[in-house]
């Protein structure tokens, strides 16, 4: 590793958002040199005027993840290590692009944390909601469009990827997932540490390059209480720390992201969600610095 590349999405999907929020405790508190690399930090800005103000959109989402995308595969193209903060699950399949159009020739494998399934399609989803499908696009799923937008040409295998605790999974994401080729751990099966990371090694052990992925609210809700899709009966703290430093120790991770830690929703407790954001990020950095 010889730099760390920062991408900061000051988005709530993709609506601007500039807090105050997690972003300016991390720089604070100087989070970003945990990592003991030389770093630059890129606050991702794209045309978000000329899109509906108030809403997230999939030509939205085709944007801003065509910049994002673009930031990725330059830095994974010069030997970067790439972290991405703020935003939410949406930019996942951006990253995930950025690192095809670097490594087109590599096979790259995705760890997903997420009391979520985010693999719902246009056509399964009773929300309507973009932020509950990028997991499955990222392995083809559903949405090609947004795929070629990105870069994310052909998509991860499905045999690459994992999903872990989704303790709140819609039924067609249930018959997803066992339709499909994913590996897929609940609450408890994620809460044992040596399982999980027998799951992770067998992925690892199978690809060039690992992606972490974590939405904040795989944390149970006492730790992020003004999350959007709160959900409790989950993980604590240590717990998503073990999974943190299994999934480093593999050694292939070179994308991460810690997202869904800012809500401009006016709900209490956003200084508690932002510290446990800070929390999730510096263990994986620690693991970086490893």
């Amino acid at each position: 590793m010889k730099k760390m590349t920062v991408l900061e999405v000051p988005y709530n999907a993709t609506v601007y958002a500039p807090g105050p929020r997690e972003l300016d405790l991390y720089h604070r508190e100087n989070l970003y040199e945990t990592a003991g690399l030389p770093y630059e930090v890129i606050t991702v800005s794209y045309d978000h005027e000329n899109y509906p103000s108030d809403k997230d959109t999939f030509e939205s989402q085709m944007a801003l993840g065509k910049v994002i995308a673009g930031h990725a595969a330059e830095a994974f193209r010069r030997g970067d290590v790439v972290l991405m903060t703020g935003g939410n699950c949406g930019p996942a399949v951006a990253m995930a692009g950025g690192l095809r159009q670097a490594f087109p020739d590599k096979r790259i494998g995705l760890v997903w944390l997420d009391a979520h399934g985010d693999l719902n399609t246009p056509e399964t989803s009773v929300s309507g909601m973009i932020g509950g499908m990028p997991f499955g696009v990222c392995w083809g799923n559903s949405l090609p469009g947004w795929q070629e937008a990105v870069g994310l040409v052909p998509p991860f295998l499905q045999e690459d990827c994992l999903h872990a605790d989704g303790r709140s999974l819609d039924p067609p994401e249930v018959e997803m997932l066992e339709r499909s080729k994913v590996s897929y751990l609940n609450t408890e099966q994620f809460k044992d540490t040596e399982q999980f990371a027998r799951a992770v090694n067998r992925i690892a052990d199978q690809v060039d390059i690992l992606y972490l992925h974590i939405d904040a609210d795989i944390l149970d809700g006492t730790y992020v209480p003004d999350h959007h899709t709160i959900e409790f009966n989950g993980p604590d703290m240590d717990e998503v720390k073990r999974a943190i430093d299994a999934v480093m120790n593999t050694g292939k991770v070179k994308a991460y992201a810690v997202v869904s830690v800012y809500f401009p929703n006016g709900k209490p407790g956003k200084e508690i969600s932002a510290r446990s954001g800070l929390e999730m990020v510096k263990q994986g950095l620690l693991g970086w610095k490893e």
